[in-house]
């Protein structure tokens, strides 16, 4: 998923809270739980040595990109 990430709220976007940081080659990947309890994994390209945030740090996701897929009434 596509977030933009911050420790300030601002607008169109959800709380989370991190889970989980993994190293996966170029990128960082976060497991993030929103408030209500949905699961979220963003990746990120890393960040040097030590990643900016920690387990627990509570984090505003704001989505790049939105698509929408509708359900087809057929």
């Amino acid at each position: 998923h596509e977030f933009d990430i911050s420790t300030t709220s601002g607008s169109n976007g959800l709380w989370a809270t991190l889970r989980h940081i993994t190293p996966a080659g170029p990128l960082v990947r976060l497991e993030l739980i929103a408030d209500d309890q949905t699961a979220i994994n963003v990746d990120v390209a890393r960040f040097g040595e030590e990643a900016p945030w920690v387990n627990g740090d509570r984090l505003y996701l704001t989505p790049r990109k939105l698509d929408v897929f509708l359900e087809d009434e057929a």
